[in-house]
């Protein structure tokens, strides 16, 4: 009867952690860091889809010398609009009057799992400079440019790497099953 236990707990574990697998390897979460020009700083997270490149979630907020947020809406254009030359995703994230727009390259050409600069007030921090858009944080009184900033992934596990250990996992529980048995018999 304890065998029977066991085997059904090593099966339900395994389809615990083989469910959630589609979930863990369609989007990857980006810390955000960066410094404005007036000495804010910004901080939160950016979340974006692998199988479409794009951000499909953000949680931005700018503190210090200006606090502003939390910024969740989101308009993502790609390319750029009025800058078709310009490969890149821009987070425009705002309310009537106060907000924050990111410009960083395609997410998609760092493999989703390097450092992922944000274009500052340099053209130099962008892969391409043509109709090049600074990213900023703006209220009623105007736009303050980012000095410099970038994005992080934040570790997450790997579906593989879990996969690897579940089977494992199964697999001891099912050579400790045939020896059970196997001594069971011996025993008849």
């Amino acid at each position: 009867m304890n065998t029977r236990k066991y085997a059904l707990a090593a099966a339900l574990a395994l389809i615990g952690l083989l469910t959630p697998i589609s979930v863990w390897a369609d989007s990857v979460v980006f810390d955000a860091s960066g410094l404005f020009s007036d000495g804010s700083m910004l901080t939160g997270t950016v979340t974006a889809d692998t199988t479409t490149g794009l951000v499909t979630a953000a949680n931005l907020t700018t503190t210090g010398t200006t606090s502003l947020g939390p910024f969740t809406f989101l308009l993502i254009q790609h390319p750029v609009k009025g800058n078709p030359s310009l490969d890149t995703v821009g987070i425009f994230d705002a309310s009537t009057v106060d907000g924050v727009s990111l410009v960083f390259p395609m997410l998609s050409s760092f493999g989703f799992g390097s450092v992922v600069p944000l274009c500052g007030n340099s053209p130099l921090n962008c892969p391409q400079v043509g109709g090049f858009i600074i990213s900023d944080f703006f209220t009623a009184s105007g736009p303050t440019p980012l000095t410099h900033g970038m994005l992080t992934p934040i570790a997450s596990p790997e579906p593989s790497s879990l996969l690897l250990l579940a089977t494992g996992l199964l697999g001891v529980g099912l050579l400790g099953l045939g020896r059970r048995f196997r001594r069971r018999i011996q025993l008849a």
